[in-house]
């Protein structure tokens, strides 16, 4: 679930048989003819990717790692501001950390097209390495104090004089960058695990989704709960994707659904229903979309991104057959629905969670 190089494949795989048998029924005629359909809308939809990024509105990996590359660097000087001010949270040294792990990961991407990137691909990973190393000062004098800490008004201070493309200049000082060489001169890559590492690092999650998704089944079986194979379907999806997230992912899906979901109701009901032209659909969906991206431009807000498209889609489903009609009835359980399944999970998240104050009393 949480491998870095195999585990997007096993979640969206799951995602995706869990779409195809609950739409299907557990029909095996139906079944088959939801695959054929899902196959030709991936296909459709890899080739409109393709052709946007690549003729229409091309991105580089060069874009890439320069926009988040810049994004880091500013959170850096705002986690000095908050260790100053003693405000800096484990929080927001693994939210760093998660985007430096983006940043090398990029790094090892394909660069054709992409200059800087390809002539100074050296310098711009010694810079990855030298936030990474801040990170971990920054996470080791925040537990502990000690003589480092001489070290972060130099490194602030390279950090507000280096704002530009490609990153040449160090961002530590010279004392510290040669303490920190051996370290900085490790060439990250992607951990390989045995089968023991991975129960022993994951074991918590996958009982966290396994759990959720019981407990939905079981509200399903035993509760009146109407719209026939929808809720489980909804509950499974939720189950495989929330547990490698934060904790705090729960309660934005929640806002977010709350938010959004009913944000789109509204339009659903008050403006869809006098669409009478294809370019008035295409131009709703089209401004939606580019608002979500927009408005949520940042990682920390990444979950409401792709919660907001998703349910932008679902909810306003029915408008896109062939012969559009509207009704709140199902839009609505659909966002009850995932509600009620997100509370299952908070729950469930909550039980598996040990709680800080007993593990401050423990140590």
């Amino acid at each position: 679930m949480s491998d870095e190089k195999r585990g997007y494949l096993f979640v969206q795989g799951y995602t995706v048989c869990t779409i195809i048998c609950c739409m299907g029924g557990f029909d095996s005629l139906n079944t088959f003819d939801y695959i054929i359909l899902r196959l030709q809308e991936t296909l459709l939809g890899i080739g409109v990717f393709t052709f946007i990024y690549r003729l229409i509105w091309p991105v580089s990996t060069e874009t890439v790692f320069a926009h988040r590359y810049w994004q880091l660097h500013a959170e850096l000087l705002r986690a000095l501001n908050h260790y100053h001010n003693g405000r800096l949270t484990s929080e927001n040294i693994e939210h760093i950390q998660r985007n430096v792990s983006q940043l090398h990961h990029l790094l090892e991407l394909p660069n054709h097209g992409s200059y800087d990137l390809k002539y100074y691909q050296h310098q711009c990973l010694e810079r990855v390495r030298e936030v990474d190393v801040i990170v971990h000062l920054l996470d080791s004098l925040s537990h502990k104090p000690s003589d480092l800490a001489n070290y972060l008004a130099d490194i602030e201070h390279n950090l507000e004089s280096t704002w530009k493309m490609p990153p040449t200049e160090p961002l530590l000082p010279a004392a510290l960058l040669y303490m920190a060489q051996r370290y900085s001169s490790h060439k990250p890559s992607l951990r390989q695990r045995s089968l023991k590492q991975h129960l022993k690092d994951d074991w918590r999650k996958v009982l966290q989704g396994t759990s959720t998704f019981l407990a939905c089944i079981l509200a399903w079986v035993y509760l009146p709960i109407p719209g026939g194979f929808v809720f489980p379907m909804i509950a499974g999806i939720f189950a495989t994707n929330l547990p490698p997230l934060p904790t705090s992912a729960i309660r934005d899906a929640c806002f977010g659904a709350i938010g959004l979901g009913g944000f789109y109701l509204l339009q659903y009901s008050l403006i869809m229903p006098s669409f009478t032209k294809l370019w008035q659909l295409l131009a709703f969906y089209f401004i939606n979309i580019v608002a979500i991206w927009k408005v949520f431009d940042t990682v920390r807000l990444g979950i409401f991104r792709v919660l907001g498209v998703n349910l932008l889609l679902v909810l306003s489903s029915s408008a896109l057959n062939l012969t559009p009609y509207y009704t709140i009835e199902m839009p609505l359980m659909m966002l009850v629905y995932v509600l009620i399944i997100l509370a299952i999970a908070k729950l469930v998240s909550d039980l598996l969670t040990p709680c800080k104050t007993k593990v401050a009393f423990d140590k």
